[in-house]
C-alpha cells in the first residue's frame, strides 16, 4: 500500500510540474548626480546599481524573481537587461538602489513593473493521416437469363453463403448466386443475384 501511495504522489507531482520560461526586463534610468544632502555625486563614486526583482504570479503572492541575472548594473551604465524565469503569467517589478564606492546604499526607487504573459505553444506541423478501410461487404449484381452479369443492385455482408457454380469472373473474383434474403438491395429486380465468392 505504501508503494502505491508513493507512486500516486510521484504521478501527482509530475502532473503538477510547471514549465519554467525565460523572461526579460529592460531597464533604463537617469544617473544620480547628488547625494541625499545635495552634495555632488561624481560618476566615479558610483560603484553599481543594485537590482531587486520581485515577481507576483496571477492570483499568487509576491516573491523574489527566480534565476535573476544580473543582480547589479555597473556604475557607469544607464540601463540594462535583467533575465529571470517564470512558471505562470504575472507581474515583475524592479527596484534599484545606487551603491557608492564606499558601500553606502541609497533608498530604493519606486517599483517599475512589467506584465508577463507566457505565450501558448505552437501547433505541430506536417500532420498526416493514414486511413485503413476494412471492407465488410461485397457488391451484388443481377444474373441475366444467360447467366452473365447484369446491373448493380446492392451489397451483401462478407461471409454469407454462396450456391451453385461460378457464373462469371469479374475483377479477378468468381461470382456465384447468393440468397436474396441476405442482400441489402439498392434497386428492384426479380432476377437472381450473385456476389463474389471464394
Amino acid at each position: 500500500m505504501r508503494s502505491l501511495f508513493r507512486f500516486l504522489a510521484a504521478v501527482a507531482a509530475f502532473m503538477s510540474t510547471a514549465v519554467a520560461v525565460a523572461a526579460t526586463g529592460s531597464l533604463t534610468y537617469v544617473r544620480p548626480t547628488t547625494r541625499e544632502d545635495n552634495s555632488p555625486l561624481p560618476a566615479s563614486e558610483i560603484a553599481n546599481y543594485e537590482i531587486t526583482c520581485t515577481y507576483t504570479p496571477t492570483g499568487g503572492s509576491a516573491a523574489p524573481c527566480s534565476g535573476q541575472s544580473p543582480l547589479t548594473f555597473p556604475g557607469a551604465s544607464l540601463g540594462g537587461t535583467v533575465t529571470f524565469t517564470v512558471t505562470a503569467d504575472g507581474q515583475a517589478c524592479f527596484v534599484l538602489r545606487t551603491v557608492d564606492t564606499g558601500g553606502r546604499r541609497s533608498i530604493p526607487t519606486n517599483p517599475a513593473c512589467k506584465a508577463i504573459v507566457i505565450a501558448p505553444p505552437n501547433p505541430p506541423t506536417g500532420v498526416t493521416v493514414a486511413v485503413n478501410l476494412a471492407i465488410l461487404q461485397a457488391p451484388v449484381y443481377s444474373v441475366t437469363a444467360n447467366n452473365t452479369r447484369g446491373g448493380y443492385f446492392g451489397m451483401i455482408d462478407l461471409g454469407k453463403p454462396c450456391q451453385g457454380p461460378v457464373l462469371w469472373r469479374f475483377r479477378a473474383r468468381n461470382f456465384r448466386e447468393v440468397n436474396r434474403s441476405d442482400v441489402y438491395f439498392w434497386g428492384s429486380t426479380q432476377l437472381r443475384v450473385a456476389a463474389p465468392c471464394a
